[in-house]
């Protein structure tokens, strides 16, 4: 695994300020389990709003794009980040849906397709049909301050099931055409994060890996990700490596980090370390997390 340079992180963020460059960017997706619905995530509502704001406003505020996944009440879910936060969704579709959220500091990053609506249906890409009502993929592309590098952002929460191994695929594939098509210059950042739902396989005697599939796809298309995939994500009972930060950069990526509830997941005094805590008010997934050098 690649080292963390906490440090370097340290130092860069102490020195940064209101206009200038952005030296170092974090990046972290996380599913939030059904947030929004008590009918699949029992807890009161208000009293999970309380945690969860701490919970974001501690543990993820040194983020500076955030990648969300089954966000069901967006314009609630929103209010309980920081204000330096903007964040975009595609196309409404009701309080039934699991949205993808994609939110970022609007002091360090311009918004490319800015637009002041929260839901805007030019952000998705259909990576399914439509009469199936699957979630789309949210495309985020944000601009620098000061270094004017551009970061393509993918939200994305393919099909879940352990036997939707086909749709996923199909979800994929379509997923890697579209970004081909886009003809995104070199010099520019794609980031895929989300959910991928991907499993692990034995085929004809063999452990075959959806993500590894993924991978496999994208490099035919020429997109040399980075990705890391030997760490749970989940906290389901036997856990799951479900959470992805899939990059392809000429920058240089310092870390890859999972929340310590998911690597070494305990009962213990920090509640947001505490497994059953965690599980109750926060989610059964774990933020995935990233650094990228930018000078």
């Amino acid at each position: 695994m690649i080292k963390k340079i906490i440090l370097i992180f340290a130092l860069t963020f102490s020195l940064q300020s209101w206009g200038k460059d952005v030296a170092l960017v974090k990046v972290t997706t996380m599913n939030i389990a059904w947030y929004g619905n008590t009918k699949f995530h029992p807890k009161d509502l208000d009293e999970r709003d309380k945690v969860l704001k701490d919970f974001l406003q501690t543990d993820l505020k040194t983020s500076d794009i955030l990648m969300f996944q089954e966000i069901t009440r967006p314009e609630r879910f929103v209010k309980l980040l920081d204000a330096k936060y903007t964040c975009s969704a595609y196309d409404f579709r009701g309080f039934a849906h699991q949205y993808v959220l994609t939110c970022f500091d609007k002091t360090k990053f311009g918004q490319l397709d800015f637009s002041a609506d929260l839901f805007n249906p030019n952000r998705k890409l259909t990576i399914s049909d439509p009469s199936e009502r699957l979630r789309d993929v949210l495309q985020v592309s944000l601009k620098t301050k000061g270094t004017s590098h551009i970061i393509n952002t993918y939200n994305v929460h393919l099909k879940a099931g352990l036997d939707e191994t086909e749709k996923r695929e199909l979800q994929a594939l379509e997923l890697i055409e579209q970004l081909h098509s886009q003809n995104i210059p070199s010099e520019e950042t794609i980031i895929l994060g989300g959910d991928f739902n991907s499993y692990t396989r034995n085929i004809n005697g063999n452990r075959v890996s959806e993500i590894d599939n993924f991978l496999d796809l994208s490099l035919a298309k020429g997109f040399n990700f980075f990705t890391q995939k030997d760490q749970p994500t989940t906290l389901a009972k036997t856990q799951k490596i479900f959470d992805f930060l899939i990059i392809k950069t000429i920058k240089t990526i310092t870390d890859y980090i999972i929340h310590p509830v998911c690597d070494n997941p305990k009962n213990g005094d920090n509640k947001f370390y505490n497994l059953d805590f965690y599980k109750a008010y926060i989610s059964d997934h774990c933020p995935v997390s990233t650094h990228l050098q930018l000078n």
